[in-house]
């Protein structure tokens, strides 16, 4: 945090009354997938990101939950680091070589908003909850119609940094101790292969 956080909490826009139940099951489903959770405390959400709706096809829609209108990305800083391009990646290869690419789904809603974000990136559910799930309506007749974002949201400066942090901590993890003998990914010393070396293969 670099600067004095957000207090967005603007009212939602209005829904579309024809997409209004294609909203209302992909807002259920963001619950059910734990991307959003009821709040602890009534004043927990201290600022609000903005959602709406884009068509996706014919019959359905995409639901884009738009933070960088909130304000949050002024006063949050993250470390900038270059991706490869295609060019770069390249540059690896050597003939007969093979590349393969990994779309992770969602990659970002694998990983945990710190709390203090969760905080400021709210989201107003008053349009909908009664519709939706028991707890949500339970939590809406208490007034309560904001809830917190909780994974890592597309938009967010740091969401980069933080999802690619992640995933190389859950990767150390998978690969477990390279010395345990009933490690399957167990290796006891490093072989370089490398072009220009006459033993290169």
């Amino acid at each position: 945090i670099q600067s004095r956080l957000p207090r967005f909490l603007g009212p939602p826009r209005p829904p579309d009354k024809t997409k209004r139940a294609m909203v209302v099951e992909k807002l259920q489903t963001i619950f059910d997938r734990g991307y959003v959770v009821l709040p602890s405390s009534k004043d927990f959400i201290q600022s609000l990101m903005d959602f709406f709706e884009v068509d996706k096809g014919i019959t359905d829609i995409r639901l884009v939950y738009n933070g960088t209108s909130c304000g949050l990305n002024d006063t949050v800083w993250a470390p900038n680091f270059w991706l490869p391009t295609p060019s770069t990646a390249a540059r690896v290869l050597g003939f007969g070589y093979y590349m393969v690419d990994i779309d992770l789904g969602g990659m970002f809603l694998n990983f945990p908003l710190p709390s203090l974000l969760q905080k400021l990136s709210g989201v107003d559910l008053r349009h909908f909850a009664s519709e939706m799930g028991d707890a949500m309506k339970n939590s809406a007749a208490r007034g309560n119609y904001r809830v917190p974002w909780t994974q890592c949201w597309m938009g967010l400066k740091p969401s980069p940094f933080m999802a690619v942090r992640f995933y190389y901590l859950a990767e150390e993890f998978a690969r477990g101790n390279r010395h345990e003998k009933k490690n399957p990914m167990r290796w006891d010393c490093v072989v370089l292969n490398l072009p220009g070396d006459p033993k290169y293969d």
